[in-house]
């Protein structure tokens, strides 16, 4: 069942794709062999806080 997942990373954090999947799938509280595939639909930036 698709579930959309909110994450607040550092810009280095959101580079590492596999760490993206990983703190989604840990968000979630699940396995990572209970996930069949982590699908990213948008990344942005909040540039409004000063340094990014």
């Amino acid at each position: 069942m698709p579930t959309d997942v909110t994450l607040v990373l550092t810009p280095r954090q959101a580079s590492n794709e596999t760490f993206l999947k990983d703190q989604a799938i840990r968000s979630l509280g699940l396995k990572a062999s209970d996930v069949g595939a982590v699908h990213i639909t948008r990344k942005s930036i909040d540039a409004r806080r000063g340094k990014v």
